[in-house]
Parts: structure tokens; C-alpha cells; sequence
């Protein structure tokens, strides 16, 4: 019972923040709201990596009825943040040659695991809620 709970909170959060980064990428985009509030692309990596230990949680718990640790959920969001800022260095979606690159992956990648810090907090605090006395 305790696992199911614990399933139904990773995915009800992997759903709520999935849509809510989905609705705000797709504005800011349309809208060129990126370049407009310098503090969005901030809010926008903390959330993918809320998003990304939601979606790790919610697949571990799945597949082998336990909860994953505080340092695998952190792992495998810094495993998709460094494959993510690869992806735009290859693809040049980031102009390297302006300067404060290093700066802007770095804290990047940090929000993330920020991010992803936050959901296995509250991961936790409701696996403890859900332990039958």
C-alpha cells in the first residue's frame, strides 16, 4: 500500500509539473518571453529537474516496488542536465563564444539538481506520512 501512495504522489507530480513546464515553454517560446525575463530560463531548470526525478521516481518505483535513494534520484538528474547542455553545445543551440557561458551551464545544471533535491525532500516526507504504525 505504502509503494502504491508513494507512486501515485511521484506520478500526480510528474503529470502537474510536466504539463506546467510544457504550457510555459511553449509561451515563452511563442512569445519570446526567454529573452524578455532573464529569470525564467532560472525557474524553467529548476523545474526540469523537478520534473526529471518525478519521471526517475516515478519509473523506479514501478519497476522494482521500492523507492530509489536521495542520491539516485540526484544522479540521474545530473546525468540528464550534462546530456542536455551536450545537446546544445552539439546542436548550438548555445552560442559558447558569449561571454558567461561556463557560468550559465554550470548553473544550469545546478538548478537542477536543486530541483531535483526538492521533489525527493517531499518524496520522502510523504513515504514517511504514508508508513502504517
Amino acid at each position: 500500500m505504502k509503494i502504491m501512495k508513494t507512486r501515485s504522489f511521484s506520478f500526480l507530480s510528474l503529470t502537474l509539473i510536466g504539463g506546467i513546464v510544457a504550457v510555459i515553454h511553449f509561451l515563452a517560446n511563442e512569445h519570446f518571453l526567454y529573452w524578455e525575463w532573464w529569470w525564467l530560463d532560472v525557474v524553467m531548470h529548476f523545474l526540469g529537474g523537478n520534473f526529471i526525478a518525478s519521471l526517475f521516481a516515478w519509473f523506479y518505483i514501478s519497476l522494482r516496488e521500492t523507492i530509489p535513494s536521495r542520491a539516485a534520484i540526484l544522479y540521474a538528474v545530473f546525468l540528464v542536465a550534462v546530456l542536455w547542455e551536450l545537446f546544445e553545445f552539439m546542436t548550438g543551440m548555445m552560442d559558447t563564444t558569449i561571454p558567461g557561458y561556463v557560468f550559465d551551464t554550470v548553473s544550469d545544471t545546478i538548478l537542477g539538481i536543486l530541483g531535483a533535491y526538492i521533489f525527493s525532500i517531499l518524496l520522502f516526507r510523504n513515504e514517511e506520512k504514508t508508513k502504517t504504525p
